[in-house]
């Protein structure tokens, strides 16, 4: 009996890892408007990865709308040719002095191309597509990030491939959680632009209702480095943080409502 009670549960676990596996992004679920290449997150608008736990499921999304002229994703191709199709390669992360895959902290990558091509990372020109990182950190600490691709492109001396990297991002892997998440969240969507900050950035967020919050800015060694106590109201909030007396380096900022904490990652130049 507890024999077959084992292996009850390994199919069980065997189909739930299956399902898992197989999850895909969806590519209709993030707008670029009416721009010919985007990529999601983008540093450059102040976006970031989401921020990982140590030992906590992990899962944040790549999107990208793949251009028809390479001058679009950098303009050193400008006239080269036009893009037939980029792959995604690889995902890379700075992990002590060398740059490592992504895997060698506990994360991997998986791409949806709708059935474009036979590879799923293989990205088709003109047409918009994701890539899933999802996995368990095993290693904590601050990666700087780069998505490695290659470009094929048709030119007038045939077809060329080009290495590209996006580059300029930073996962933040937290050592332990902070809060625990409460069923009822009061806090919503949380950035700030500009990211990396000069002088100022604007932190942005969504309350679910108005109430006190507090904003505080640490260091990476838990070290709190500036709080402020703001009255906050329902939809979204706007507040401008003064970083001039800020160091400039890598810290991690929460803004906490009621029960409900959300931390994000901050650059100062």
């Amino acid at each position: 009996m507890i024999v077959t009670m084992k292996k009850i549960y390994s199919v069980v676990f065997l189909l739930m890892w299956s399902v898992l596996a197989s999850a895909q992004c969806s590519t209709e679920d993030y707008s670029f408007g009416t721009a010919e290449f985007g990529v999601s997150p983008d540093p450059a608008l102040g976006e970031s990865f989401e921020v990982g736990v140590l030992g906590q499921p992990y899962e944040d999304i790549i999107h990208l709308l793949i251009p028809t002229d390479p001058g679009d994703v950098d303009s050193t191709f400008a006239g080269l040719g036009t893009i037939d199709s980029l792959k995604l390669m690889s995902v890379m992360v700075m992990n002590g002095t060398d740059m490592v895959d992504i895997s060698t902290i506990g994360l991997d990558f998986t791409c949806n191309n709708g059935g474009d091509s036979p590879d799923p990372c293989t990205f088709l020109a003109g047409n918009q597509y994701c890539a899933d990182l999802f996995g368990t950190p095993t290693v904590c600490g601050v990666f700087p990030l780069q998505i490695v691709i290659e470009g094929y492109l048709d030119s007038f001396i045939g077809s060329v491939t080009v290495p590209y990297v996006f580059e300029n991002y930073t996962l933040v892997v937290e050592c332990e959680v902070s809060v625990a998440e409460p069923a009822r969240q009061e806090v919503m969507e949380l950035q700030n632009v500009p990211n990396p900050a000069n002088d100022y950035t604007k932190v942005i967020f969504n309350l679910a209702r108005s109430g006190d919050v507090k904003l505080v800015v640490s260091n990476l060694l838990g070290e709190i480095v500036l709080t402020r106590s703001l009255e906050g109201k329902r939809g979204q909030n706007q507040f401008t943080l003064d970083t001039r007396s800020l160091n400039s380096g890598v810290y991690l900022y929460s803004i906490t409502a009621g029960e409900r904490k959300v931390t994000r990652r901050l650059v100062v130049n």
